[in-house]
């Protein structure tokens, strides 16, 4: 089964100011920045200009985003966080899970795992859900993630690993998505819900 999702966005960039993206909302902050240093790992704070009121902070190893992202409200409350750490690269799929049916003739007495409401639910779940990296549009990045994930026997989602990527920033967008699924419909065996796994491709394309 294939879920498509086609986002159609234009990115503006000023060479004074941030894109500050929260799950669809965006304006424009003028910010100040501190750079340090923790080991390798190299951190940007960006703070509201004239003030000490910091807004975001990322942290980087050879260019690539490592642990958490965290963006803030102005009294210092997290309002958005993207843990790059969650990430996991496997191209075998889990072990001692079966595999989810393509459809229920390939197997006797079984039902496939649904999300609830069916596949337009999960169209629209991931249609309104999805956001599309501020930093991927600038690298003009799009393509298809695929994933691993285990819908369990009672029903819980768990993102399991990453077949085949984009960029970090699409790959931790896609687990985010998976990871927040509500309870799907176990697959059913034999009369009883049983764990399963599923690959689901994403696609991302700017036009």
């Amino acid at each position: 089964m294939k879920y498509l999702i086609l986002l159609m966005s234009i990115a503006v960039f000023f060479s004074c100011a941030a894109i500050k993206s929260m799950r669809g909302k965006s304006k424009v902050e003028e910010y100040r920045t501190e750079k340090s240093y923790s080991g390798d790992t190299l951190i940007y704070k960006y703070y509201k200009k004239n003030t000490d009121i910091l807004l975001k902070e990322e942290k980087l190893v050879n260019g690539e985003p490592v642990g958490a992202w965290n963006e803030y409200d102005k009294s210092g409350n997290i309002i958005l966080t993207r843990d790059f750490s969650k990430l996991v690269y496997d191209l075998e799929p889990p072990e001692g899970v079966v595999e989810s049916p393509k459809d229920e003739e390939d197997c006797e007495n079984c039902e496939k795992p649904s999300f609830p409401g069916g596949e337009d639910q999960l169209f629209k779940y991931l249609g309104e859900e999805i956001s599309y990296p501020e930093e991927s549009k600038e690298m003009n990045s799009s393509g298809v993630v695929y994933m691993w994930f285990i819908v369990r026997k009672t029903g819980e989602v768990e993102p399991y690993s990453i077949i085949r990527g984009v960029d970090t920033f699409i790959d931790e967008e896609t687990w985010r998505l998976v990871e927040n699924m509500p309870d799907w419909e176990p697959a059913i065996m034999n009369g009883k819900p049983i764990d399963t796994y599923i690959n689901l491709p994403v696609r991302f394309t700017l036009k």
